[in-house]
């Protein structure tokens, strides 16, 4: 049986490592006096800032992507060695499976839709850090968290303003989880591993029609604006950043 659980540890290396590759890579440059160097070379700050963009929204996916497809591999060779050993032959049918073939471009179809989605958070994350002087995860987190606790305590002071909150619960979500891959999905996913114990052809390819159906909400569109605004304020303030 197929599962999607088996991708999770992969998965959870990616979103913790890009939001640490995030929060620290344009604070730790001022902090240990690196951007020195870095400002000595020929490389603008909108090349540097775009670069570690780059880096987070398509280099490490695709690293990912390329790691869990050799990874299946070699899980689909071992349990064809162990059932050949008990002469069973099962390679033909685990080599044409189409779940298995088609997954690795399946999830590089989902790459534009992870970039549009990760925009907000990855902007948060660098525009903190190009400002923060120090303590840049409480600044980063810290913030957004306080800021939806005020808000819950004031809707329930008042007993009104619920659009307000849930406006703010929105935007938390977008500009602290959006490095989570398939967080677009919601519980799709997860039910998909639910329904049966089998995953079958439909049901993973519903999972790529979802996430591009996801992009058609206004919500998406206005939080990838807002993150490519944050990267140019990000660019901005590492280029007037004066750490004295």
């Amino acid at each position: 049986m197929l599962s999607l659980v088996g991708t999770l540890p992969l998965l959870l290396m990616l979103t913790a490592t890009t939001f640490f590759y995030c929060l620290g890579a344009l604070y730790d440059e001022r902090r240990d006096r690196s951007i020195l160097f870095w400002k000595s070379l020929p490389l603008s700050d909108t090349h540097t800032v775009l670069s570690k963009v780059i880096t987070v929204t398509i280099v490490a996916p695709l690293i990912v992507i390329g790691v869990s497809t050799a990874t299946a591999v070699l899980l689909v060779l071992f349990a064809g060695v162990i059932a050949a050993l008990n002469g069973v032959n099962v390679f033909g049918a685990l080599l044409t499976n189409p779940i298995i073939l088609l997954a690795p471009l399946r999830a590089l179809g989902m790459l534009p839709v992870y970039l549009i989605w990760a925009l907000p958070t990855v902007g948060w994350l660098l525009m903190v850090s190009a400002w923060a002087r120090s303590k840049v995860f409480l600044w980063a987190v810290g913030v957004p968290v306080i800021a939806l606790v005020l808000v819950k305590w004031i809707v329930y002071v008042l007993g009104a303003g619920h659009a307000a909150l849930t406006l703010m619960e929105t935007v938390v979500v977008r500009i602290l989880f959006g490095l989570v891959p398939g967080s677009w999905l919601g519980g799709e996913a997860s039910a998909m591993d639910g329904r049966g114990g089998q995953i079958t052809i439909e049901r993973v390819s519903s999972l790529l029609s979802e996430s591009w159906t996801s992009l058609a909400t206004p919500g998406v569109w206005v939080g990838a604006v807002a993150g490519m605004a944050m990267i140019y304020a990000a660019i901005r303030l590492r280029r007037f950043r004066d750490e004295g």
